[in-house]
């Protein structure tokens, strides 16, 4: 086992683009419902190693970090998509 300690650790990106494109108005959002059938089936969110996974081959931190920081994004546009939905039912009241 190796141990790091370290005040900073810098990964450089090379074959890995930031998930920007996810606010890209062309970008196919998975539905609600799509996701949670998603996570009833595989027991992990989309494009994250299962724990199984992870503990069999490891992670690659770089394709971690995506992957999470793409999940992030997506979420802030189901919070926004909620959010709308709000000031909408707020409205008709």
């Amino acid at each position: 086992m190796l141990t790091i300690i370290a005040t900073e650790l810098k990964i450089q990106l090379k074959n890995l683009w930031p998930p920007d494109y996810v606010f890209e108005k062309n970008y196919d959002l998975m539905s609600i419902s799509e996701l949670k059938q998603f996570i009833e089936k595989n027991k992990h969110l989309p494009e994250i190693p299962s724990a199984n996974e992870m503990l069999k081959n490891g992670v690659n931190t770089s394709e971690l970090l995506m992957g999470l920081l793409k999940n992030i994004e997506e979420l802030t546009l189901y919070i926004i998509q909620q959010q709308a939905e709000i000031e909408a039912l707020k409205v008709r009241r």
